[in-house]
Order: structure tokens, then sequence, then C-alpha cells
């Protein structure tokens, strides 16, 4: 389940004993903050998400499969272009029947200009199983580095196939061999979206000091992508911002020794 600013934001004004629209202003310094951590952390993940089960799960609301239809060139590989929410790589691999790349019936399609959405029906999806087991082949697509690609390509021995296809990446996207492979399945992440805060507040009374509450607007908000598993860590590093922001040397110590 995602995490709403709003839960967020009351389990650090407990965290740190603040009040709401206190001296952190929740639809700035407060909401800032979090979006700067979950890039941060987004970053962070993402360069090694093969390293942890854990990762690769929190990563999760990140992570997008889609087919790519490969643009056909004059040269001995063909090129796959970036969908326009790409952000960084993450795996690929084709399907093989019948000695012809096919589409994942289950992912959404790009074709270098615009996604196509193609909805899979019950029938379609037993239409896919069977195929499955009637001989779908699917391989990984090995990324090389360009200091190789070459030489990859005019191996005797080692040329990609079928069987081991093989890209590069390039400016705008992917160069793909054999250049028989028409269509690629992508598994790439995409940014983190922004979280916000919208609220309104209570009108307050001086005299008793009641009232001046935030009243959330879930339906205006955006919540974090985020699983609420990790709720611990963002509060904290907002625990460190927050020391940081007061000039709270007792509370830094305290979330720096955690």
């Amino acid at each position: 389940m995602p995490i709403t600013t709003f839960k967020l934001y009351n389990i650090f004004c407990a965290e740190v004993n603040t009040y709401q629209g206190g001296f952190f202003r929740p639809e700035r310094d407060f909401t800032n903050a979090v979006n700067r951590i979950s890039y941060e952390l987004w970053d962070k993940w993402t360069a090694q998400a093969e390293k942890s089960q854990e990762i690769t799960d929190e990563l999760a609301p990140f992570t997008k499969s889609v087919n790519i239809i490969v643009e056909q060139t004059k040269q001995a590989f063909n090129l796959l272009k970036y969908p326009t929410d790409y952000a960084r790589f993450s795996s690929a691999r084709i399907l093989l029947h019948e000695n012809e790349t096919i589409e994942d019936c289950s992912c959404e399609t790009w074709d270098g200009k615009k996604y196509c959405e193609k909805a899979e029906t019950e029938e379609q999806k037993a239409e896919r199983i069977n195929a499955y087991k009637d001989g779908i082949v699917e391989s990984q697509v090995y990324k090389i580095d360009n200091s190789r690609w070459s030489a990859i390509l005019t191996h005797r021995n080692k040329k990609p196939t079928f069987e081991d296809p093989a890209m590069t990446q390039v400016d705008g996207g992917f160069k793909v061999a054999p250049r028989d492979v028409s269509v690629i399945v992508l598994d790439y992440f995409v940014k983190p979206r922004e979280a916000t805060f919208a609220y309104t507040n209570t009108p307050g009374n001086v005299d008793t000091g009641a009232g001046d509450q935030i009243v959330y607007n879930a339906n205006a908000s955006i919540p974090l992508q985020w699983n609420e598993t990790m709720i611990p860590y963002f509060i904290e590093e907002l625990r460190k911002v927050y020391s940081r922001y007061t000039r709270d040397g007792q509370l830094f110590q305290m979330s720096a020794t955690k």
C-alpha cells in the first residue's frame, strides 16, 4: 500500500515532538524533504537492484515491463528506442516462437511513438499459456559494453543469435542483434513521481488555542509510491533533515546512532 504524505507527516510529528504546521511546514519543507529522500533512495537502490531480494521487492512500484517494437536499420543491428517514461535499465528478453520474435500479451506495447494498449482476455491468456507449452522460448538479452560491440558482431563463434541475443546502450536507446529480432520485452525503472500534500486548516481560537488543525485533502494529494514497509526509513531520514533544519544537535546525534 502506498504511503500517504498525511500519514507520514503525523508519524513524523510524533517522532520529533512537534505540532502540525510547526517549524517544518507540510506543503513546503516536509514535502520537499520527502521527495528528495524518495529520489535519492530510488537512485541508490536501482543501481544495486539485483543484489538483494528486499530491494527488488521494494522497487516493484517503479518497475515496468513493455514490449518494444524494434526499428529496422540497414546495418548489422536494429534499434530499440526508449519509452518516454524510461529512467534506468533493469533487464531485457525476447520471446521466440517458430523462429520469430513475438510480443508478451500481458504487457503494453511501445512502437517508438506511443503505447498501444493490449488488454489480455482470458481466452488470449489461455492461448499464450498453451503457446508456451507448444514451444515459446524465452531468451535473456545480454547488455554489452560499447567497446565490445563491434567485436561481438563480427566474431565467428560468438555472434548474437536468437538463443543469445545482445544489445548495447546508445544515445536514445539500444542497438539490438541479431537484426531478425523484431520485438523485445524491456524491463526498466521509472522515476518516482513527486508526492504532494494538499490540506486546509480549521479556524483557530486565539483564546483557547483550539482548532487550527490540518484537514487533509486525499483527493488532491499524491501519495508516495513506496510501500508502507518503507515508513521507518523515511522517518529516520526525516529526523536527520529536521535536526539540521532546527539545529538540534541532540536529535541529529540520536538519528546518527540508530
